[in-house]
């Protein structure tokens, strides 16, 4: 029997960030439901399970918190926008039938090491989903972990067996504890030995399997004596951290693997539950009915004219072009001509090549977001059409000052009459095509405003061209320097580590630095600093109140510049680093409608965020850097 396990909060916390927010019209937010089914039904498919389990966390601190007050304790709160999308993704994952389990003072890799362990024993093969890598000492002979990640800025999965482990680790499985034990887990703020780092912790496990050994040998172990004396000094703390980062494969679950056979799905239900929350590419893609009625696939019951037949090649009349994207690939795309309107799918055999003609028929197109529709035309290798209006692009000039410029709400405002597509459909894609239907009209009374406004030259000069070069950005990236970047990295560990020291040392004791509760209590409790009125959240310890404390004692000046060398390793070089591509580039996306002034933005990673005020941020920019001759 094969076993697919999710952790699911992990799943899901990766779709909730790697898909746009997306709400339904009375405003549910469902992106993280949509990149969550997405995933789960890709895993469906490649596992093709006998029986599935869903391990959730739940909000209640578990054993570990008990252990160790500050496990986790760095950790925000969910966001509002994920929080509220987390019963629905439990309350469908029921209504498919699907086995969902939670255990009170447990994590749901407790559950997941449990199950592991039950397949283990039963002869059974267990297949785990997470985007932690904390599960990957759970490996072994029947167990294979699917890590999700990602590879050229695009989602990725690597399996993890007994093999592949070795391979990058250099120890078994098991010695994923021990290695964490060493180091430490900075996000689930796991202390590890101080002064210990992931080279030296693998290296060590490498060498001598795990921490008993090393120091039942403490002094004939080959080391430096720096890094001897430091794991002398932190054996607590490694002990500590190794029960931390233990999985329990022994959670008391009234369950069984067979417990865990889908059960016969709700059709009727589930269907009504997707529609509500506007999901119809995940109603086709799990094939379900309404009542036990087959939906009628939209290619045969809508109005659809085909590209290659019906298109007039003669004809110079613009095409207007709908296209909807799910994680930045083409989803469906309606194209209207006169009174003709067509629908592709991307699961249509043709779907490429269908489009590779309509943006290649030399025909002026009208679309909403030009920059999408060029950004997957050069990814496909496809010569970028001609865009003749932009309605987004359009809409923003007019009002740079509006908080949206979704199709739907400009087409309320500009264009009021009633369209009707013959043919039996969804309501989505009903409402699709109808918009599609009447995106000319809409260009043309935007045109209307542009041209009373003078603000001819602002679009077709400027705005319509910029997101064509826009494109060109996002898909070519820019080069940074990785090692350069890396070695940065390093030289403000070793500033904070030598910071960390002199402010341990006026303190007269050893505490969380990024704790206000802590510091709190060091600053005006302990070293008796002038402090503002206590709340009950502690003391304020925020940039403006140590500044004014800065001529008081000399740690003050030490934790600012600790906070800054700690923010430039975490926010800039840490989080580019995990942004850049195997072929050394960062791919940034660029707004052009997001700014009242006309200015772009950055996003994903921010470009425009790297610091320049400090000599140290001003640093950062020469990581970046043009290829030879593009200067």
């Amino acid at each position: 029997m094969k076993l697919l396990c999710l952790d699911s909060n992990s799943i899901l916390n990766r779709a909730f960030y790697g898909v746009k927010l997306l709400t339904t019209r009375d405003g549910t937010y469902t992106n993280a439901i949509f990149g969550f089914m997405n995933i789960f039904s890709k895993l469906l498919h490649e596992v093709e399970p006998d029986a599935v389990m869903l391990a959730f966390d739940l909000k209640e601190k578990t054993f570990r918190h008990k252990m160790y007050d500050d496990y986790k304790a760095q950790r925000k709160g969910m966001p509002e926008e994920l929080a509220q999308q987390l019963p629905l993704v439990k309350e469908l994952l029921t209504l498919l039938g699907y086995r969902i389990v939670t255990k009170e003072g447990y994590e749901a890799d407790d559950i997941l090491g449990t199950f592991a362990r039950l397949c283990q024993e039963q002869g059974h093969q267990c297949y785990i989903a997470t985007g932690d890598r904390d599960s990957l000492q759970l490996v072994s002979d029947s167990t294979t972990v699917l890590l999700a990640t990602t590879k050229m800025g695009k989602p990725d999965t690597i399996h993890f067996d007994v093999e592949r482990f070795r391979e990058e680790y250099g120890t078994e499985p098991k010695g994923l504890i021990d290695i964490k034990a060493l180091m430490g887990d900075s996000s689930d703020n796991i202390p590890g030995v101080k002064g210990i780092g992931d080279k030296t912790a693998k290296k060590l496990i490498g060498q001598y399997h795990n921490i008993d050994t090393i120091y039942e040998h403490l002094d004939e172990i080959d080391v430096t004596k720096s890094v001897r004396e430091k794991l002398r000094s932190g054996k607590e703390d490694a002990y500590l951290s190794r029960t931390l980062a233990t999985i329990d494969q022994n959670v008391p679950l009234e369950l069984s693997i067979e417990d865990c056979i889908p059960q016969p799905r709700k059709e009727g239900e589930a269907f009504a539950f997707l529609t509500r929350l506007e999901m119809n590419s995940i109603i086709r893609k799990l094939d379900l009915h309404d009542m036990g009625v087959p939906v009628k696939p939209e290619q045969e019951s809508a109005t659809v004219v085909t590209l290659r037949r019906e298109l007039n090649p003669l004809s110079r009349e613009p095409l207007a072009v709908l296209a909807q994207y799910e994680s930045n690939e083409l989803s469906m795309v309606a194209v209207a001509d006169g009174d003709q309107v067509g629908l592709w799918l991307e699961e249509d055999e043709d779907f490429e090549q269908q489009m590779r003609l309509l943006l290649t028929c030399g025909r002026p197109l009208i679309v909403h977001d030009s920059k999408s529709l060029y950004r997957w035309a050069l990814e496909h290798k496809i010569q970028p059409p001609v865009v003749k209006e932009d309605c987004m692009l359009s809409a923003y000039i007019l009002s740079p000052t509006s908080a949206s410029y979704a199709l739907e709400p400009l087409l309320n405002q500009y264009d009021s009459r009633a369209v009707t597509v013959e043919g039996e459909c969804t309501e989505e894609v009903r409402r699709f095509l109808e918009q599609a239907a009447k995106l000319c009209s809409l260009a043309e009374n935007l045109r209307k405003e542009i041209q009373e406004n003078k603000q001819e030259l602002l679009l077709d000069e400027i705005e319509l061209p910029l997101a064509r070069v826009l494109a060109s950005m996002e898909l070519l990236g820019v080069e940074i320097d990785a090692e350069a970047l890396q070695d940065y990295g390093k030289m403000l560990d070793q500033r904070i580590e030598k910071l960390q020291t002199a402010i341990y040392d006026m303190a007269g004791e050893t505490f969380n630095i990024n704790s206000p509760k802590q510091l709190g209590e060091i600053l005006f409790e302990k070293l008796e600093l002038p402090a503002k009125k206590k709340t009950q959240l502690g003391y304020s310890t925020s940039a403006e109140v140590l500044e004014g404390l800065r001529e008081y004692h000399p740690i003050i000046p030490c934790i600012l510049d600790y906070r800054q060398f700690a923010k430039l390793k975490s926010t800039y070089v840490d989080g580019l680093s995990k942004e850049i591509d195997l072929d050394q580039r960062v791919r940034s996306h660029f707004n052009q409608t997001d700014t009242r002034t006309g200015r772009l933005s950055s996003t994903e990673p921010n470009l425009q965020n790297i610091p320049v005020r400090t000599e140290l941020g001003s640093q950062m920019r020469r990581f970046f850097r043009a290829q030879e001759g593009w200067t």
